[in-house]
């Protein structure tokens, strides 16, 4: 009997997913999730009181591992820029369909949710950053610098996960848009100088 609760449990967990991943929060049907999950809609209300809750039982293990990956083992102390990268990818594309849900929630969990990680994951860059980079405060003279980079790094993560292209396709994208904002970063950094004298000038 306990075997066929968490059969039901899951059915409809994957199909709440789907729906969720397809139409987003404000669109997403509890009976599209009941038929697709093969049982009646009363049957989905046995397990979850409403929409909101069936949500956020998919969303909220997510934001827990985020806060406590990116508070922790998310970025590996002594790493570079590069391989923390490396790990960050691997961590999207395990938790992409979350992702996509949040990103696509049209709700105040969404909000909050950027906003925690572009508050977190900016020092979290400036501190890695001042790591790999001497004088770095001397050079990057804009304390929003790193808030702004982050904002930018963290919308285009989030569209290459929107575009709904394959796996391989979407985990070489976010490759891609690491090696541009994260490769070669001691020489990047170095021409600032130029900049210094021509505005000098």
């Amino acid at each position: 009997m306990q075997y066929l609760k968490k059969d039901v449990y899951n059915r409809i967990y994957a199909a709440a997913v789907e729906e969720f991943k397809a139409c987003g929060y404000a669109n997403a049907s509890i009976r599209n999730i009941a038929y697709n999950a093969e049982v009646s809609v009363g049957n989905v209300y046995r397990y979850f009181t409403d929409k909101e809750s069936l949500y956020l039982a998919i969303i909220n293990p997510f934001i827990e591992s985020v806060k406590s990956g990116i508070e922790g083992g998310m970025i590996i102390p002594g790493a570079s820029t590069i391989e923390n990268a490396r790990h960050l990818v691997t961590f999207l594309m395990e938790n992409r369909d979350t992702i996509l849900i949040i990103s696509k929630g049209e709700t105040s969990y969404y909000d909050k949710f950027v906003d925690y990680i572009l508050d977190v994951a900016s020092s979290k860059i400036k501190a890695v950053l001042q790591r790999e980079i001497a004088n770095l405060d001397h050079i990057v003279s804009n304390e929003s610098f790193y808030s702004v980079i982050t904002q930018s790094f963290v919308y285009s993560l989030f569209k290459i996960l929107k575009d709904g292209e394959d796996k391989n396709t979407q985990e070489r994208r976010i490759c891609e848009l690491i090696t541009f904002y994260f490769g070669n970063l001691k020489s990047r950094f170095y021409h600032f100088e130029m900049w210094d004298k021509e505005l000098e000038k």
